[in-house]
């Protein structure tokens, strides 16, 4: 009976095609795969890149510009969100996706990205939702097609892509380089959660108490436009993740991780006795 009930929660789990972008199914050109610095931030501490000078675009991208391509199962037919974790933000070239021999779908570098992560200076890594699809039962095929980069003068310029995942699922929230129903918690963020600040019992001199220690913090990002940081934020994100952050502290010394998160909450927990 036991064996059934097991067998049957793994049969009703959610499915997830996860894809390492360093491991095309085919590509076209030479492509880098690695990272130089902060490589634990990536999925499989390694992604794809394509990086080409301006004076090499003509001898090394294909004409049709490079591709590169991946397969995926879908074991049940439905709707499915796709995202792409890329780098090089507003900084990256422009590309195109497509889904099966489905039409190209172009990417700018100013699209906006989400769960941004620094991997070195001018170099970072985030999450773009490609789109929700409706996907038959079966292998599926993703293209990324990175045209030759030229200006509005047709002279060829810098190109940067790089690929650190796809994940193909029936829902998504970005939180870093973790796949779907992956812990991303550590044991500082669980002992974070459980932090509670003990006030003491009334009396005098008025009972104070230092809430120095470890925190909660969740970014927020803005996926969507406007982008007027100047108003405030009127609520709490839809799905925080909740991670552990010192205080008080730099933000940006004591989670690098997060420096690229541009609205963050923080939070915790006081006991106030009932007197």
């Amino acid at each position: 009976m036991l064996l059934a009930l097991l067998a049957s929660v793994v049969l009703q789990a959610p499915e997830i095609a996860w894809l390492e972008g360093e491991k095309p199914l085919a590509t076209n050109m030479p492509i880098v795969a690695g990272a130089s610095a902060n490589k634990e931030r990536l999925s499989g501490e390694s992604w794809l890149q394509i990086l080409v000078e301006a004076n090499q675009v003509q001898k090394i991208m294909p004409l049709g510009g490079a591709m590169v391509s991946y397969d995926f199962p879908i074991s049940k037919a439905g709707e499915r969100q796709v995202w792409a974790r890329i780098g090089y933000e507003f900084a990256r070239a422009p590309f195109e996706w497509r889904i099966d021999s489905g039409p190209w779908t172009k990417v700018s570098p100013d699209d906006v990205t989400t769960d941004a992560v620094p991997l070195t200076d001018w170099n970072e890594v985030a999450w773009l939702k490609l789109t929700t699809a409706d996907l038959l039962m079966g292998t599926h095929k993703i293209d990324f097609r990175i045209p030759r980069n030229l200006n509005a003068n047709g002279e060829p310029q810098r190109t940067l892509f790089a690929l650190d995942a796809v994940v193909v699922a029936q829902k998504f929230e970005p939180i870093g380089k973790f796949q779907p129903g992956q812990d991303w918690k550590t044991d500082r963020d669980r002992q974070a959660a459980q932090n509670v600040f003990q006030l003491p019992a009334a009396g005098s001199p008025r009972p104070l108490v230092k809430l120095e220690g470890d925190w909660e913090i969740a970014r927020h990002d803005e996926v969507a436009p406007p982008f007027d940081i100047a108003v405030p934020i009127p609520d709490l994100p839809t799905a925080p993740k909740w991670t552990a952050m010192p205080v008080p502290s730099d933000r940006n010394v004591s989670r690098p991780d997060l420096t690229l998160a541009h609205r963050i909450w923080y939070r915790t927990q006081v006991n106030v006795p009932a007197d």
